[in-house]
């Protein structure tokens, strides 16, 4: 008769690999993007990055810890019934919608809006100091990478 290894040492063999199967993936994404293999995936959320500037037309909350998810993802708030824009979030996965777009240079854009977009625009250019801010045909574009200084923006005002 064989001896089968017992089942505590099938599962400590496999939780060993899988750690070094994480440690050796994770690692790897680390040294492409120069960043310490530890801290991979950040558990605090992006609104915490962002100061309001003070100067805003339209006041922004603090979002509540409790009602943030593990991923990130924050419910909407409500309170935006008297601004006058509103945004949409995505169908899929009811994430705010600001997109980065590399083409010649970054642009942060944001889409999926109804409202002044003048008042949008004039917002963003508070919001993100310095940046150029111009608006096309369905969305409003700031030049540069200022992507969770908007989403904390737009969670702020409760979208």
């Amino acid at each position: 008769m064989v001896n089968a290894p017992s089942c505590s040492s099938l599962v400590f063999r496999f939780v060993e690999k899988y750690q070094r199967l994480h440690y050796r993936f994770y690692s790897d994404i680390a040294s492409k993007s120069n960043k310490n293999p530890t801290n991979c995936v950040s558990s605090e959320p992006i609104f915490e990055y962002w100061t309001p500037p003070p100067n805003l037309k339209y006041p922004v909350r603090a979002v509540d810890p409790s009602t943030v998810t593990p991923s990130g993802w924050v419910p909407p708030q409500g309170g935006y019934e008297n601004l006058p824009f509103r945004f949409y979030r995505s169908s899929a996965g009811k994430n705010l919608p600001v997109y980065l777009e590399r083409k010649r240079k970054t642009i942060t854009a944001v889409r999926r809006f109804r409202g002044d977009k003048e008042a949008i625009a004039e917002e963003l250019a508070k919001v993100c100091p310095g940046a150029e801010v111009y608006h096309c045909a369905g969305s409003v574009a700031v030049v540069g990478d200022h992507r969770a200084a908007i989403q904390a923006w737009l969670l702020g005002l409760g979208f």
